[in-house]
């Protein structure tokens, strides 16, 4: 079986991920952090089509992530807050290749089942 939206999301909260406690539009982070860089949103979400969302200008982003990712993602857009709002401004990405993208979260191997 392979990995989708709702196994990656899953694993991440079974990891201990921190999860937005909301009743819309829930995500999840994809490792620790305070500032919210690197979301995956839940499937069910308005998201949903583009569920990974990254912010590269705070303090906590791990660039190599997005090296790990690789072709698993796709860039669609970005926000545009305005001007001095680039804490708020987020790249919005579509996940093309969910196995690839769980590997490079270290999710397990390409099946859900080997977590």
């Amino acid at each position: 079986m392979a990995w989708t939206h709702e196994t990656v999301y899953q694993a991440l909260i079974d990891r201990g991920e921190r999860v937005k406690k909301s009743p819309n539009d829930q995500y999840v982070t994809l490792y620790r952090q305070e500032t919210n860089c690197a979301l995956l949103y839940a499937p069910n979400s308005s998201a949903q089509a583009t569920p990974l969302h990254i912010n590269k200008s705070r303090s906590e982003w791990r660039p190599e992530l997005l090296e790990q990712f690789g072709s698993a993602v796709e860039w669609v857009r970005a926000d545009n807050k305005g001007p001095g709002k680039d804490a708020q401004n987020f790249d919005h990405y579509r996940v093309v290749d969910w196995d690839q993208f769980a590997k490079a979260l270290r999710l397990g191997g390409a099946s859900p089942g080997d977590l």
